[in-house]
C-alpha cells in the first residue's frame, strides 16, 4: 500500500480513497481460484464467507426497513 498520499483523497493510489479502482468480492474469488497460490484456498473460503454474510445482512436490513416503511406509510 502507498501511504505517501494519505491526505490526497482524490489520488487513485490512496488506500483511503473510496472511489479508487478495485474488484468486487466475486471477481476476487474467481481470480484466486483461476490462479491458485499456496494458501489461496483459505482466502477464497474466507472471502466467500464475507460475501455471503454481506448479502444476508443486506437482505435482512432491506426486509426490516421495508416492513417499517410499509407500516408507517399505510393505514395498518
Amino acid at each position: 500500500m502507498n501511504f505517501e498520499n494519505v491526505l490526497n483523497f482524490s489520488s487513485p493510489t490512496n488506500p483511503f480513497n473510496i472511489f479508487r479502482p478495485a474488484c468486487t468480492l466475486a471477481v476476487y474469488i474467481w481470480r484466486l481460484t483461476s490462479e491458485p497460490t499456496p494458501g489461496s484456498t483459505e482466502i477464497v473460503w474466507g472471502t466467500a464467507t464475507v460475501l455471503i454474510v454481506c448479502v444476508l445482512l443486506f437482505n435482512v436490513l432491506a426486509r426490516v426497513l421495508g416492513k417499517f416503511l410499509a407500516r408507517r406509510l399505510t393505514a395498518e
